[in-house]
Order: structure tokens, then C-alpha cells, then sequence
């Protein structure tokens, strides 16, 4: 590995250990704090971004079916 390499590595292991080691504080509804590792909050925020992607990705697939049966559907009405 190049020293770059190593130092890429190297901070994604810092990374990853202050994600792990640090809390943040959070209210609930009750009005009590509580204390979260941030490594939950960062997790619950990729799962959430990944299910709007495929959501979005979803939509523009069945978006783009239709346009294209419309568009079968019109060109077979013409050449009728």
C-alpha cells in the first residue's frame, strides 16, 4: 500500500472510533434526555437515504414503463 493508502485507512479508523465512542444527547417527547451513540444516529440516517434512493429509482422505472406502453400503444393505434 502507498502512504496515501495508509493514511486513508488510517482515518477511516479514527473515523469509525469516534462514530462508535461518541454520544449525543437527545430529548424525547416526555421531556427526558437521552444519550445515543452516534454510530445509531449515522446508521438509521443511511438506511433512511438508501430507502429514498430505491424509492426514487423505483418511481422513475414505473414512470418510464409507462411512457413507453404509451407510446407502443400510440404507434400500434397509427399504424392500424
Amino acid at each position: 500500500m502507498t502512504k496515501m493508502h495508509l493514511a486513508a485507512v488510517g482515518l477511516i479508523v479514527l473515523l469509525l472510533h469516534w462514530l462508535a465512542a461518541a454520544h449525543v444527547p437527545v430529548v424525547l417527547a416526555g421531556g427526558a434526555v437521552v444519550s445515543v451513540p452516534l454510530l445509531a444516529l449515522v446508521a438509521v440516517a443511511v438506511v433512511a437515504l438508501a430507502g429514498a434512493l430505491v424509492a426514487v429509482a423505483v418511481y422513475r422505472t414505473r414512470a418510464e414503463r409507462a411512457m413507453l406502453a404509451a407510446w407502443r400503444a400510440r404507434a400500434t393505434a397509427v399504424a392500424r
